[in-house]
């Protein structure tokens, strides 16, 4: 638990997360398959948010039964533990995948809920491949016991990342906002000064954008800043910023330009990507 605690706080990211909580369970138990599954809070569907198999790299792991026996775990939120020739007494069409999935190779599978204050956001799974070694009780028993803590965990972390998504982004169009622009900009220019190199600034707005709003609705105008942005990344380098600054405004921050011409050059690419028509409403 502590590992675990410490992990939360020192990882980086949520993958970075998983990766150390893989490390912490596979010192308790044999791990040949580890996975997390989350379910997306907005659509309910779930998510392999982490898979690693070191039985048969590659793998896809719905195909495998995976996605169906997570399915029961959260849906139940009681913990499912497989061992050849055991009965979990799972429905008929569920029994037969726990078969399929165990027994032909002399493996144990658990299963855990991953509960939090929210209900059951997910599902920590595992695969044992040796056949002398299966899972036990006991080891369902540790695992309940830990997986409390990787939900409060992996909650934590996604509430950061909401935050931090909320705070640096547009919530419309998922650009950059006005803040992490600012903050990209001050480091292109030191970049800029250091490297005697040149970037360029381009401001964007819309042109009778509020005759959209007042014809179509808002929806439609939203809908179209959507699209524009999209379009607006899609004629950019990876490593260049496009921003929403609000309203129909946009700014593109271009490093390392070689030449004013290819400045010009982009321009004239925005204004024919935006001279398509665009399918509102």
């Amino acid at each position: 638990l502590h590992a675990i605690s410490e992990a939360a706080h020192a990882a980086d990211d949520l993958q970075a997360l998983y990766r150390r909580i893989h490390h912490i369970i596979g010192e308790l138990l044999p791990v040949a398959v580890f996975s997390i599954v989350l379910v997306d809070e907005r659509s309910g569907r779930m998510n392999l948010a982490h898979h690693d198999d070191h039985t048969a790299p590659g793998t896809d792991p719905q195909k495998s039964g995976l996605d169906a026996l997570c399915a029961q775990v959260i849906r139940s939120g009681e913990v499912l533990l497989l061992t050849p020739g055991s009965d979990p007494g799972l429905p008929e069409d569920l029994r037969r995948t726990a078969r399929g999935l165990v027994d032909g190779h002399s493996r144990s599978w658990l299963g855990v809920p991953l509960a939090s204050g929210k209900g059951t956001i997910g599902a920590l799974v595992l695969q044992n491949d040796n056949c002398d070694a299966h899972y036990t009780g006991r080891d369902q028993e540790l695992l309940q016991f830990v997986s409390a803590q990787i939900a409060t965990a992996i909650d934590r972390r996604r509430m950061i990342a909401s935050l931090r998504q909320m705070a640096l982004y547009d919530g419309l169009t998922g650009l950059p906002n006005r803040q992490l622009f600012h903050d990209r900009m001050r480091l292109a220019l030191a970049r800029a000064r250091r490297g005697q190199m040149q970037l360029s600034l381009i401001f964007i707005d819309l042109d009778r954008f509020k005759e959209i709003n007042d014809t179509l609705g808002h929806d439609a105008g939203d809908q179209l800043l959507q699209q524009v942005a999209r379009r607006l990344e899609q004629c950019v380098r990876a490593g260049d910023t496009v921003a929403r600054f609000g309203g129909d405004e946009f700014v593109v921050l271009l490093e390392n330009i070689a030449s004013p011409e290819n400045v010009d050059m982009l321009v004239e690419k925005f204004r024919t990507t935006l001279d398509e028509p665009f399918e509102l409403a």
